[in-house]
């Protein structure tokens, strides 16, 4: 039997049926500001492609919520040269602890698996462990396909609240479908040249 509660904007899954006291709220759908991928470049401490080589999830000290922690494998860094640091921790509220059968759901969160490779937009929480931008925004799944990688958003039940007037191109095409990692590579770069001579006209 399976349980769901809604608390907030979060689920609680329990396998089999466990009933703590979380205080439950009324549900009401996810909203987040759309975020324009080019903000996103600008906006982002870190932009990495990676591999998910590590899940964890835990409870918080208080036993209200878990958290997981993903360890990352840089394979391409866009704005900071981590010499020898090849790992990274990118902490995301919810998860599974499989060991207790419980998962919490946060809607606008989407899980990674290990394995996985990832187009991360990245915000830091501290020197090393650093959370997505704008939730799901700053997470694209990449895959192997015809001998190229193509890059695409992942699917969540969150609402984003836009102003289709202000839809870039490249936003349009990752809307449509999978778009090409080198495209991408290119957007990004052209992005962050253009950032930079505005932040440092000298040069």
């Amino acid at each position: 039997m399976r349980l769901h509660i809604r608390h907030g904007l979060i689920g609680y899954w329990f396998l089999p049926a466990l009933l703590l006291h979380m205080g439950m709220a009324d549900s009401h759908a996810t909203t987040l500001k759309y975020i324009k991928f080019n903000d996103l470049i600008r906006n982002a401490s870190e932009i990495v492609l990676a591999k998910v080589t590590e899940c964890r999830s835990y409870w918080d000290s208080e036993n209200h919520g878990i958290w997981t922690d993903y360890q990352i494998h840089i394979i391409q860094s866009f704005k900071r040269n981590f010499g020898g640091l090849k790992t990274l921790v990118v902490r995301q509220r919810g998860g599974t602890i499989r060991e207790q059968s419980v998962s919490q759901v946060v809607i606008g969160n989407v899980e990674m698996e290990r394995g996985d490779t990832v187009l991360l937009f990245l915000a830091a929480i501290d020197s090393s462990v650093y959370r997505s931008l704008g939730m799901f925004q700053g997470i694209f799944h990449v895959k192997e396909e015809n001998d190229r990688r193509i890059v695409f958003r992942p699917r969540t039940s969150a609402n984003l609240k836009r102003n289709d007037a202000d839809i870039e191109e490249m936003d349009q095409k990752l809307m449509n479908g999978p778009v090409d990692y080198q495209e991408i590579s290119e957007k990004i770069k052209t992005v962050l040249s253009i950032s930079n001579k505005d932040m440092n006209p000298l040069k």
